[in-house]
């Protein structure tokens, strides 16, 4: 019976590779991907050392009284689900 479910997860894996071609790729990651983390950082810092943080904030605000209400009523509901 253990030698079935073997089996089964071997043919499991065996598709997986076949279908997306890159299954044991460890240049490929998942949560905790290192690569894209540094990555990221890196394009935090050059946006921040440009001095247009400010700039970008006040293009990013709400125009009208509407959207702000709209901004404010997604912040509140996903508020809602953070754990406390």
């Amino acid at each position: 019976m253990n030698s079935n479910i073997y089996n089964k997860a071997d043919q499991m894996r065996s598709a997986a590779r076949q279908k997306n071609g890159d299954y044991g790729n460890p240049e490929l990651q998942g949560e905790g991907n290192y690569t894209a983390s540094r990555r990221y950082r890196k394009y935090v810092d050059a946006f921040l050392e440009t001095g247009q943080v400010i700039e970008a904030a006040k293009a990013a605000a709400p125009n009208t009284e509407a959207e702000r209400r709209e901004l404010k009523a997604a912040e509140s509901e996903a508020r809602s689900h953070a754990r406390k």
